[in-house]
């Protein structure tokens, strides 16, 4: 998204982050599971570029630059998350990479691409 686009009313869609959390076991423990970790606002914009961008697409997989406001929740975003989004939940998306694109830690651009189920 362009730098003068990076506002709230941009961010049109809603994402889910996931990733790993504990819930009770049942058995007094706790255990490990993948599920939803926040649900934010974001801009989807699909990747357009170099070589490697076009041989995604060959392959069936468009890349999507995702903007989200910073905040806690998202600045402890890994590339071992996903993203899913809320109002499709059957569309999910791996992250690729993370960039704070202005250097002032307002906003924060991922790099993903659709998984493909």
């Amino acid at each position: 998204m362009p730098q003068n686009n990076r506002r709230a009313g941009a961010l049109r869609e809603r994402v889910n982050i996931q990733g790993w959390t504990e819930e009770p076991d049942g058995y007094g423990g706790t255990k490990q599971v993948f599920g939803t970790i926040a649900t934010v606002a974001a801009h989807f914009h699909p990747n357009r570029g170099g070589e490697a961008v076009m041989a995604s697409r060959l392959a069936g997989a468009q890349p999507f630059v995702v903007t989200l406001r910073s905040s806690t929740q998202t600045r402890a975003i890994t590339p071992a998350h996903k993203l899913q989004d809320a109002r499709n939940t059957a569309r999910m998306f791996d992250i690729k990479a993370i960039a704070d694109p202005d250097g002032r830690g307002a906003w924060l651009e991922l790099l993903v691409t659709e998984t493909v189920t």
